[in-house]
């Protein structure tokens, strides 16, 4: 994931002259340039020499390299991996003292930088071998080796410096803990970075459900008050329709601007929905010019069924009954029916019309618009199941989903007349 990766949003930075450094490498850097200023104290106080020019040069070259660990990480890597080899085996083969000098700590530090913010695993991986490999020859060791003033400890084939041995085992713990510990940094950062992503996507998931079911009612019963006044043409329907387009138009941009104000001032305050809006939304469809036939409580008998309901299960409640009557003003021939029935701890919603086309009706069925999709996810959430079919020239749209509480299913059922 490149926004676990992204030293630039995760790191402070300092910039100088349009480059930008972490400043935790720009510490490293002062820190190493410090080992360096100690190294050019021998060639000061004993005169200059090969090994003393290279050992200074090598440190120089290091403490560079560190400004780089982030911003030209591979190439950081392999100027250290090769210096440091470079600086092993003059440490073995100087004539002169040369000490141990801090500037090995440079090979942690390299194998952290890889294994953390290098994008590809395998670099981490080769760092990681690299360093192990170098552990078992690492300036400490070979200069216990190469000097009688470290202690040994006395063994039956001769002399083995313990010194030496101590380093070897405290170089690979040391290389090992930074690569662990970046790796771990690593999954850490990419497990936010997916939490953040699936968040996103679920909000972006949320808003743009109530989006559609917001405003998609209202712009449809507009284009059918529209539609209808340009057909009949007469001054009479025309008021009847500006009339409705105002209502319809009105009321979504309500519900909009209550969206908006919900998501910029505070995102936990309820959402708005009532169960009896159900009869609200059969009298719009109705008055698009559908035939509309329905069973279903009575307002006091809905009232008592979903007074226990959660949120979640009235938002599915509202939402399904509006997705449904908006396909039956867009889609239905003229006529169609509208079932609802709670009791015995789940919810039956069941619409029905005649298709204008009956041939294209299969494609539109398989296929589903955003509004199908987002009420069968809202049902999926709730453990519930929708479908829908052609029937003998019917669409039909079958929706169950379980409630919290045992209504009393109606028994008066409301008639269209």
């Amino acid at each position: 994931m490149p926004e676990a990766l992204n030293w630039r949003t995760r790191c402070r930075t300092w910039t100088v002259r349009g480059l930008t450094v972490p400043v935790v490498d720009l510490c490293f850097a002062a820190f190493f340039l410090f080992a360096t200023v100690i190294a050019l104290t021998l060639p000061l106080e004993y005169g200059w020499s090969l090994s003393y020019a290279l050992n200074v040069l090598l440190h120089v070259g290091l403490t560079v390299a560190q400004l780089f660990r982030r911003v030209r990480a591979r190439t950081s890597l392999i100027a250290t991996g090769v210096m440091l080899a470079a600086y092993a085996v003059l440490v073995a083969l100087s004539p002169v003292n040369l000490g141990i000098s801090l500037i090995i700590i440079s090979a942690p530090a390299s194998v952290f930088a890889a294994a953390r913010w290098v994008p590809h695993w395998g670099w981490g991986a080769a760092t990681l071998a690299a360093a192990l490999v170098g552990s078992l020859a690492n300036p400490v060791a070979i200069h216990g080796l190469t000097n009688s003033t470290y202690p040994t400890t006395p063994t039956p084939s001769g002399n083995t410096p313990s010194w030496s041995v101590t380093a070897v085992v405290a170089s690979v713990i040391v290389v090992t803990l930074s690569y662990a510990i970046a790796v771990q940094l690593r999954g850490r950062a990419e497990k936010q970075v997916s939490e953040i992503r699936t968040a996103v996507a679920e909000d972006r998931l949320r808003i743009s459900r109530e989006l559609h079911d917001l405003v998609g009612h209202g712009l449809t019963a507009v284009k059918i008050q529209a539609q209808t006044a340009k057909a009949i043409g007469t001054p009479e329907a025309a008021e009847q329709a500006l009339d409705a387009v105002i209502t319809a138009s009105t009321t979504s941009l309500d519900d909009v601007r209550s969206m908006v104000s919900r998501l910029r001032e505070d995102e936990s305050l309820p959402l708005v929905a009532e169960p009896s809006r159900l009869f609200e939304l059969i009298e719009e469809t109705r008055g698009n010019g559908i035939e509309l036939t329905t069973s279903v409580p009575s307002p006091k008998e809905l009232e008592d069924a979903t007074a226990d309901w959660p949120l979640p299960t009235r938002l599915v409640f509202i939402r399904v009954i509006t997705e449904a009557l908006t396909n039956i003003v867009r889609h239905s021939a003229g006529t169609a029916e509208l079932h609802v029935a709670v009791g015995g701890g789940a919810c039956t919603i069941r619409t029905s019309n005649a298709c204008q086309v009956v041939q294209d009706a299969p494609a539109h069925v398989s296929n589903g618009g955003h509004g199908l999709i987002g009420i069968r996810e809202r049902v999926d959430e709730l453990g519930g199941t929708l479908d829908h079919q052609i029937s003998e020239g019917q669409f039909v749209l079958d929706v169950w989903f379980p409630v919290p509480s045992e209504p009393t299913a109606p028994t008066d059922p409301q008639e269209a007349r």
